[in-house]
């Protein structure tokens, strides 16, 4: 019988694990990932894997999970004041920063449809995602209209066709291959930049 780990052991072992996942996922693509190299690097049997996950594809969800929930809080626990002139224009600060997110992972292979099947996972788990991300998301919303809301700005957000706008923005730019490397930057530019100004209604004038 194999050792019975503790809550703390299984804590970071599924830390070590989505560790391992971020990078082999980047490198290789899911789809030439094997759990065998995951738990070869992690230091725990083949077996033991599914201990923490049912297959390599729910450890892709927990890593996604975990990079958008990283970086969303690495960002609130920034003082606002700092993006102030940024932020004067709430459609153009969004679609930045939608639009340099999806660009700075495009050498992310896990985000290549073509090599990990991506679209078919993230999208076909989108409640493990919403439930786990779009919670955190929501927080950063709050805090930005309430900041905006002190300056001067009222920020309406239709949450349905935000919803709607990210998981037609994420199979765009994992089908990026098909659009054509060289148009690509324009069209998903083009595409974030036009639906977070239809998504994001914003009134009043903005105050230093």
């Amino acid at each position: 019988m194999g050792k019975a780990f503790t809550e703390e052991e299984k804590e970071a072992i599924r830390r070590r694990l989505q560790d391992e996942g971020l990078k082999q996922f980047k490198e290789k693509g899911l789809k030439k990932v094997s759990v065998r190299e995951l738990t070869q690097a992690v230091g725990i049997a083949q077996g033991g894997f599914y201990t923490f996950y049912e297959n390599k594809e729910a450890l892709l969800i927990d890593c996604v999970n975990r990079r958008i929930t990283e970086k969303i809080k690495a960002f609130m626990d920034s003082p606002m004041e700092q993006y102030k002139e940024e932020m004067q224009d709430p459609v153009h600060f969004l679609a930045e920063r939608m639009y340099a997110t999806g660009i700075r992972l495009k050498d992310n292979l896990v985000f290549n449809n073509l090599i990990s099947d991506s679209v078919n996972i993230l999208l076909g788990d989108c409640d493990n995602l919403e439930q786990n991300s779009v919670r955190v998301i929501k927080e950063l919303l709050i805090r930005l209209i309430d900041w905006w809301k002190a300056h001067g700005l009222t920020v309406t957000v239709d949450t349905g066709g935000l919803r709607a706008f990210m998981k037609a923005a994420a199979v765009l730019f994992m089908n990026e291959e098909i659009i054509g490397k060289q148009y690509f930057p324009e069209i998903y530019y083009a595409f974030v930049y036009e639906n977070t100004a239809r998504y994001f209604q914003v009134t009043g004038t903005f105050q230093s």
